[in-house]
């Protein structure tokens, strides 16, 4: 079973390596709609301007893609996909789709379930999280 402190060790690393701060901004951008709207998902294509922007802002690149996807590895976060996404739009080995796929399927991604189900019981977690 997945839980929020055992996924936010890795983390960790983040603080030595400024490079890679594309999956905690989207983290930061949920944390922020999970505690003003109640909800932990978003449709790719209403995530895209905001995280584009945030991206410019704070990284070295602005690919949306990356942390939308392939924070899924990281066991914090679902995307709802269908067959179609994933294959065969997809760049040579790459397991991430490509932009135009998910543009077009606009997929719903956000908080996987368990981490969902511990922020409801304990509002104050989302607080803490925002504030490792």
């Amino acid at each position: 079973m997945t839980s929020l402190s055992g996924e936010l060790k890795k983390f960790e690393e983040l603080h030595t390596q400024p490079h890679k701060v594309h999956k905690p901004i989207l983290i930061l951008m949920m944390l922020a709609r999970l505690k003003s709207e109640g909800t932990g998902a978003l449709r790719f294509n209403e995530i895209v301007p905001v995280l584009k922007q945030l991206l410019k802002l704070f990284a070295t690149s602005d690919d949306v893609r990356y942390p939308f996807w392939c924070l899924q590895s990281d066991g914090v976060w679902r995307v709802a996909v269908s067959r179609e996404l994933v294959f065969p739009e997809k760049k040579g080995n790459s397991d991430s789709p490509l932009m135009k796929a998910l543009r077009k399927h606009d997929p719903i991604a956000g908080f996987a379930p368990p981490i969902i189900k511990e922020f409801k019981a304990a509002a104050k977690t989302i607080d803490q999280v925002a504030d490792y």
